[in-house]
């Protein structure tokens, strides 16, 4: 991965930076800082961008957005797809961090799974190495991180051998950082010599992985469809098969899984159509009655190696929301008081030419872990997986689960090979609590 960070500038150069853009401010200190502080606001001067910070104020400062032109339901709809095994690649959006879960760490070490206690992070890297096993050949991962969870994860995988990948199957890149600023538009340092940041959303993807080298590697290696799906759904699969097979037979840019919303409020994206092109808005969004037909967003996508490159290429909206951020000297605040900016991957649509959504069974694919009670908590993903595994273990076995077990299945069963379901068929459920294939 290449350096985050351009050569350093020098103090009389950082100082003109700053007093370009109107943001001097973050100076005042200057000569109270030791020569490490000096050195550290001086690489976080350095890694602004002065064009971009304009076009976040400008965000900021311009007239209220305009209503959305009318929406209709999109058509490109299919309720079934082949499925063949495919040689693809998948990409896992693993940037966050647990705090939301009451979690210290990067989100993907949270244990998730209720035998084992695997972290979201080893659920899915058995699974994509169930994957590799059922294709016969070591199927790619790429692993989107943040600058503030990087190291951190890497040193996660390797220490855990990385679950049984072969190492030259995983990457790892991370996203951009981008300044916050504050409720008047104004970049603010989070200590005495740094500068407020936050990731970047996940938009950054497609440039991530031209930037890493990852995308002309997998060009090499013939990939030419790639998964990409959230870390915090243990339910989607790295390496989704059926997807692949779909975006393949029907030739398409994208092709993503939507399932009906559950109810008006709930919070996932909805895919519409919006002037003959496909797009995800938010119920927020929206102005006036629904279309007749709306489709819940899961997260779970599929793009062509080739549109990967075009959508890298594209400036993205920027998407704004208010938080709470540290200010130098001054406890984390209650109430928001800055503003985060994020691009999201879902703004590429537009520019698909060929674009499909196939209707998939939510139990089956869709369990994200958002919060520490309540809705999307982990009592409630740990219920829906063991609802599929239940399934999963009825379809290779043939036996049903007796009510109340408590159990896990091993990741094979996500990827059962003709061995798997011999020695599985008919045979009665085990008394053991975690079901190895």
């Amino acid at each position: 991965m290449k350096s985050p960070f351009p050569p350093l500038l020098s103090r009389e150069a950082a100082f003109q930076r700053l007093d370009e853009v109107g943001e001097n401010h973050l100076v005042a200190g200057w000569e109270k800082l030791s020569s490490s502080q000096k050195r550290e606001l001086l690489r976080e001067i350095t890694h602004l961008d002065p064009i971009f910070l304009k076009r976040q104020q400008a965000e900021l400062t311009s007239a209220q957005a305009k209503p959305l032109p009318p929406c209709s339901s999109f058509s490109g709809i299919a309720t079934s797809a082949p499925s063949r095994k495919v040689c693809g690649a998948a990409v896992i959006l693993a940037g966050g961090q647990g705090s939301r879960l009451r979690f210290k760490g990067p989100k993907g070490c949270f244990p998730i799974s209720r035998v084992k206690k695997k972290s979201l992070f080893q659920l899915v890297a058995e699974k994509a190495h169930a994957a590799s096993l059922l294709v016969k050949a070591p199927l790619p991962l790429a692993i989107m991180t943040s600058p503030l969870t990087h190291d951190e994860i890497q040193s996660y995988f390797a220490k855990h051998q990385f679950f049984g990948l072969e190492p030259s199957q995983v990457s790892f890149f991370a996203q951009e950082m981008w300044p916050l600023l504050d409720t008047s538009g104004h970049l603010f340092l989070e200590s005495d010599a740094r500068i407020a940041w936050g990731p970047n959303g996940n938009g950054g993807v497609f440039k991530g992985l031209m930037e890493a080298g990852i995308w002309e590697t997998w060009k090499q290696e013939g990939v030419e469809v790639v998964n990409v799906l959230p870390i915090d759904n243990p339910l989607a699969l790295p390496f989704d098969f059926e997807l692949m097979s779909f975006h393949l037979h029907h030739g398409l840019d994208v092709a993503l899984r939507v399932a009906k919303p559950t109810h008006e409020k709930e919070k996932v994206g909805l895919l519409v159509e919006i002037e003959k092109r496909p797009a995800i808005i938010e119920y927020s969004e929206l102005e006036g009655s629904l279309p007749a037909e709306v489709w819940g967003n899961l997260g779970l996508y599929s793009f062509s190696l080739d549109f990967i490159k075009r959508a890298s290429e594209m400036q993205f909206p920027l998407h704004k929301a208010k938080k709470s951020a540290k200010r130098a000297h001054e406890p984390l605040p209650v109430e928001p008081n800055a503003w985060k900016f994020e691009e999201f991957l879902f703004d590429v649509l537009p520019i698909a030419s060929r674009c499909k959504a196939l209707l998939s069974p939510r139990e089956a694919t869709f369990a994200p872990l958002k919060n520490s009670e309540g809705e999307d908590s982990m009592e409630k993903v740990q219920e829906a997986i063991t609802a599929h595994e239940r399934k999963l273990y009825n379809e290779v076995s043939g036996k049903p689960v007796p009510e109340g077990a408590l159990f896990e299945l091993a990741p094979a069963f996500y990827y059962p090979n003709e061995n798997l379901k011999m020695r599985w068929k008919d045979k009665p459920f085990p008394i053991e609590e975690y079901i190895d294939g």
